[in-house]
């Protein structure tokens, strides 16, 4: 290792767009499929997408932000729009997701802010063992960087319009909208919200429009954004993929690896990130093990931090788009998240929703519950072995298979991602009008909102949490007291500049920090990196910043260097994680001398 040290759209849509409401119905990583047993590679998928060109600066830019999502139906969304952008328009990417790898993929340049999640599952303490929350200290830490973080990007790119998806509005997010009068700020905000969850939704006000992606489920939903639907601009549902993007059966078959005339079932149950997953896969997987003749493919997710277990004769893929390959399956057995679930009804595929009851926002339940009712599908919200024998029976039916099909397609309607991209570029061409209206309502009426609303929320906690109320009405009073001191008792940080590391150098160099970690927790990881290889960093549970590469770079056709772009990014991580010392690792010779160089460095507590 050589190492430095360093002290426009038809008339009802536009009528929505007035806040009317109404009804929608009226590698760089290739992601490459990881296959089990002795299964070949398959061709890296991919949707038709132009790529950005080299004088891409001369186009109008729109910028997509996402949160995390234990998923990627966030991600999978923005995408969606942003893949149908006019050639005259570009999309970049801000996203909290582990999925930006996917974005890469796809052309678009992107950078990643790690999520308050993420942060927690890398916190370093002496014992090892992750914080359950950010401290309020933490919390306000981390929102002033996302702001400063999204008014860099905005400063560089000059974005003509923001589109956000996410449940929950950062305060950093609501910071920069707030004070940002040249582009409008617009929330792609899923309905279906479990009735018990209350998000900070006094802040929506803030954007200057709201767009529901269409639920084919709507009539089951009692979320708050119900009572919000008259001052939403609702849009069809959002899928990825056209239709005739889809492989046909026997290419997809081909390319799977599957027998061209035996069954084929295929099995999504989501990440496994929140819930078990594992648990309901054994239990279909058991049983269609009894049917002969019939083939099991499992997919995992890309961004799943747990690998799924599998017995011998089943298939598991990484795949994305999943939706590409489903001419291939007879059936299949689904969460019922967002994207899958609309993507399954939409491509007209016979499924057993299986919800995820432990989503936090998401009422998984109330979609999987439609499908049976509206015969597309059937329902599955407790996985017994007598409920699995009962929907397999079902499946196997030919007849009602074709029933089930023919039912979805009944259901189609127009993709809402065009749709989106019509609402986007018409609140662009009419800012200068719109500019007006939010400079009226955000200037001293949003001060003064951000204060009643500052002070409601201090006054909530306190009622909520009595033994806190003295430091709250303190906070709220005096206004100088933010926090209670307590000592850091994080670990020191070591920062390693890793840039243009290749893949399997910068994986000998996670494993020996870890090892070195493993036998002296004495230092806590942070690295500086420009590769895409999330998951590398992901199964250590390492934090690291990323600065993309400088090929995405220069094929946005900014002024300036990649030089000068990435030297203010380490500036700025070694600003935030103020790191004991800073090495810089321009490449691996012999790995084991991390190991050691880091064991006899001291590590001293303090800033």
């Amino acid at each position: 290792m050589q190492r430095k040290v360093l002290t426009s759209y038809n008339d009802e849509t536009e009528h929505h767009a007035r806040g009317q409401g109404g009804s929608f119905f009226g590698d760089d990583c290739s992601c490459q499929p990881q296959l089990g047993g002795n299964e070949r590679p398959l061709d890296t998928p991919s949707g038709t997408l132009r790529r950005q060109s080299p004088r891409a600066r001369k186009k109008a830019t729109v910028l997509f932000m996402t949160s995390n999502g234990i998923g990627l139906g966030h991600l999978t969304r923005m995408m969606a729009i942003a893949r149908r952008l006019p050639p005259a328009k570009q999309a970049i990417f801000l996203t909290m997701s582990q999925g930006l790898f996917l974005i890469v993929r796809e052309g678009f340049f992107a950078e990643y802010f790690p999520a308050e999640s993420y942060l927690l599952r890398c916190a370093a303490s002496p014992s090892g063992q992750p914080k359950s929350r950010l401290s309020k200290k933490g919390q306000k830490k981390w929102d002033a960087r996302l702001q400063e973080r999204l008014q860099e990007m905005i400063a560089t790119h000059d974005p003509e319009a923001i589109v956000f998806d996410g449940v929950w509005i950062y305060d950093g997010l609501y910071g920069a909208a707030l004070r940002d009068f040249r582009r409008p700020f617009i929330w792609s905000r899923r309905a279906m919200w479990k009735p018990e969850l209350d998000t900070l939704a006094d802040m929506s006000w803030v954007f200057d429009a709201i767009v529901e992606p269409g639920e084919l489920a709507e009539s089951m939903d009692i979320g708050r954004t119900v009572a919000q639907r008259q001052s939403t601009i609702r849009i069809p549902p959002v899928v990825f993929l056209e239709e005739s993007e889809l492989l046909d059966k026997d290419t997809a078959r081909k390319a799977l690896g599957l027998d061209a005339e035996k069954a084929a079932v295929l099995m999504q149950l989501g990440t496994g990130n929140i819930g078990d997953i594992q648990t309901p896969i054994s239990l279909f997987v058991r049983a269609l093990l009894e049917i002969p003749d019939i083939q099991i493919v499992v997919a995992e997710p890309p961004i799943s931090n747990s690998p799924l277990s599998v017995p011998e004769g089943v298939r598991k893929v990484n795949l994305y788009p999943l939706s590409k390959y489903y001419r291939a399956f007879d059936f299949a057995i689904s969460a019922s998240g967002y994207n899958s679930y609309h993507e399954l009804i939409a491509f007209a595929v016979p499924t057993i929703f299986v919800p995820n009851l432990k989503m936090l926002s998401d009422n998984q339940a109330s979609r999987a519950r439609y499908a049976e009712e509206a015969g597309v599908g059937l329902c599955v919200e407790e996985v017994t072995g007598e409920r699995v024998q009962h929907c397999l029976k079902i499946m196997l039916d030919e007849e009602r298979r074709r029933n089930m099909a023919a039912r979805c397609r009944e259901l189609s309607h127009e993709n809402g991602a065009k749709t989106a991209v019509k609402v986007i570029e018409d609140l662009m061409q009419g800012w200068a009008d719109l500019r007006e209206i939010k400079l009226r309502k955000t200037r001293l009426p949003a001060r003064i909102l951000q204060v009643i609303r500052s002070s409601y929320i201090k006054i909530s906690r306190a009622w909520a949490n009595p033994q806190r109320t003295f430091s709250i009405l303190l906070e709220l009073c005096a206004g100088i007291v933010p926090y209670l001191k307590t000592k850091d008792k994080s670990l020191p940080r070591t920062l390693f500049l890793t840039l243009s590391l290749t893949a399997p150098d910068l994986e000998r160099l996670l494993t020996e920090v870890h090892r070195a970690q493993t036998m002296a927790r004495t230092f806590a990881p942070v690295f500086v990196t420009d590769s895409d290889h999330f998951h590398l960093f992901r199964q250590y549970g390492f934090l690291f910043e990323y600065v993309p590469p400088e090929r995405q770079w220069n094929r946005t056709g900014l002024d300036g260097t990649w030089t000068d772009f990435s030297a203010r990014r380490i500036k700025n991580a070694i600003k935030t994680h103020q790191p004991r010392q800073v090495v810089a690792v321009y490449g691996i010779d012999k790995p084991e001398a991390i190991r050691d160089s880091l064991l006899h460095v001291s590590h001293a507590y303090g800033p």
